[in-house]
């Protein structure tokens, strides 16, 4: 078993799997890792299944000591990684011993995440590990990491003798400019002719009003004129227009309803990206058939979820 204790917790640490799935008609937000990517990543480097509990870091990561032996890895916006003072690579397994202490003070983007050999073991509530910050469930007590919590994963002895790293063409990069890949929304007839071609026309900016929600853009208002949305699901990548015309697009803590109206929906691959942004970067849309959209999903979905694919022996 690899225990250890969170000496400090950074700017905001929680346990995230891939989410709270089928439970929105109760409330619940699917919520869980808001880059299923490095998600993905950082569990097959530690022999996890893609889904499992890890630690989603954001801006400033936590100071762990271990006390007994386990596998590590820490894969997202580029982080910087120290074992015992000094620095090691992210994008590989990283073994640990008693006494070890692991820390990721820094990264290039928003978020970081630590995979542990055997997946965090924390109570399932729903079918999932994932933290509900405004519910206040799962995870650990349902809030973020606190000074002293101390978890735990069970890893098997074959785990903890794997050494892979990530294969370099799927190193996550940190893009501080974002061309993002979206579907028509559901009110997208309801928006003036010329607002498809002023979401894709300009350049808009990340605002500091962002978090696990979704992310409030800043820059050339979209008009909608159509009839007055009725509250409805949300899917993850909406892009909502409120009434000052600037575009939000939803994570995956999103609400489970809401009227604003919908020009588009993000694809998966732009949510991971824009799910590493920080204020002040750069987001620009380009639209495509559902079914495009779609395709390029898969394809890039079918690559990150098969374990040989992505890892190589160090």
């Amino acid at each position: 078993m690899t225990r250890f204790e969170v000496l400090e917790p950074g700017f905001l640490t929680s346990v995230q799997d891939r989410g709270r799935l089928g439970h929105q008609h109760l409330g619940f937000t699917v919520g869980g890792a808001v880059d299923l990517r490095s998600l993905a990543l950082a569990n097959h480097l530690v022999g996890n299944r893609w889904d499992a509990a890890c630690l989603e870091a954001t801006v400033r990561g936590p100071l762990l000591e271990f006390s007994e032996p386990g596998l590590v890895a820490v894969v997202g916006a580029e982080p910087t990684v120290v074992l015992n003072e000094g620095a090691v690579d992210p994008d590989c397994a990283i073994a640990v011993r008693p006494g070890d202490r692991l820390a990721v003070p820094s990264m290039a983007g928003a978020r970081a995440y630590v995979a542990f050999a055997g997946g965090l073991e924390v109570p399932l509530f729903l079918g999932s590990r994932s933290t509900d910050l405004v519910a206040g469930v799962g995870g650990v007590d349902g809030r973020c990491l606190r000074r002293g919590d101390q978890l735990r994963a069970t890893p098997s002895p074959s785990a903890l003798r794997n050494r892979w790293r990530l294969r370099p063409a799927l190193r996550p990069i940190t893009l501080h400019r974002l061309h993002l890949l979206c579907a028509p929304g559901p009110q997208l007839s309801g928006f003036q002719a010329t607002a498809r071609s002023v979401l894709e026309a300009d350049l808009y900016q990340v605002s500091p009003d962002c978090d696990r929600m979704g992310i409030r853009l800043r820059g050339r208002p979209v008009s909608y004129s159509g009839q007055e949305v009725l509250s409805e699901g949300q899917p993850a990548g909406a892009i909502q227009i409120p009434s000052g015309g600037e575009p939000i697009v939803l994570l995956a803590a999103r609400q489970t309803v809401g009227g604003y109206p919908k020009i588009g929906v993000v694809g998966a691959r732009g949510l991971a990206e824009l799910g590493q942004a920080l204020p002040g970067d750069l987001v620009t849309f380009e639209f495509a058939s559902l079914e495009e959209l779609q395709l390029d999903t898969r394809r890039w979905w079918a690559r990150l979820v098969d374990p040989q694919a992505c890892v190589d022996p160090a």
